[in-house]
């Protein structure tokens, strides 16, 4: 003998309540529903990428890392301006001084053939001067162990200020030619 459509329809009504209440609970607490904060700006965490940044340290062989949420669609220049102005804040180890200054502004930043990634600086940038061989060389491993172990297209980098190459940043390390991390790490 057939249901009567009062009899049935109740309970389905009940079941398909109950389901959409669990799918809207899914979808307002699921994980597409959170965002990553970009410098107050609310972002989803498809749209974001995390990097690590590696700090070369004075006295240890070892690197300090933190990690920078950049977003994905950012340009290349935007993305290597966040990380220098991170990279310009702490080394990893709370009270530790920077090895790069706050004062380094990318002008613009692209990538040629061959894995170069050229990286300007703006002409009036001026490393911290009276800072000793070894410190310009762990400033300039750092930035460059972080870039190509989060860039795998970067096999080096080429140092320009104001679009220009120069020889050093602060008098020790040879910049006029592009650099990869084995060029550093001896």
């Amino acid at each position: 003998m057939p249901m009567n459509v009062k009899q049935w329809l109740p309970s389905l009504l009940a079941g398909t309540g109950v389901v959409v209440l669990i799918a809207g609970a899914l979808f307002l607490w699921g994980p597409w529903s959170r965002t990553v904060d970009l410098d107050g700006q609310a972002i989803p965490p498809s749209q974001a990428r995390e990097i690590q940044m590696y700090f070369a340290q004075e006295d240890s062989p070892d690197y300090a890392e933190a990690t920078l949420v950049v977003a994905k669609t950012d340009s290349l220049r935007k993305q290597m301006s966040r990380l220098l102005a991170r990279m310009g804040t702490k080394t990893g180890k709370t009270g530790e001084p920077t090895l790069w200054p706050l004062a380094f502004k990318v002008r613009s930043a692209y990538l040629r053939s061959g894995g170069i990634l050229i990286l300007d600086f703006e002409k009036a940038v001026q490393y911290n001067q009276g800072v000793s061989a070894y410190t310009e060389l762990l400033a300039v491993r750092s930035l460059l162990r972080t870039i190509t172990a989060n860039y795998a297209e970067v096999q080096s980098v080429q140092f320009l200020i104001g679009g220009q190459e120069s020889e050093t940043l602060a008098g020790h390390v040879d910049i006029s030619r592009p650099l990869s991390l084995q060029d550093v790490s001896q």
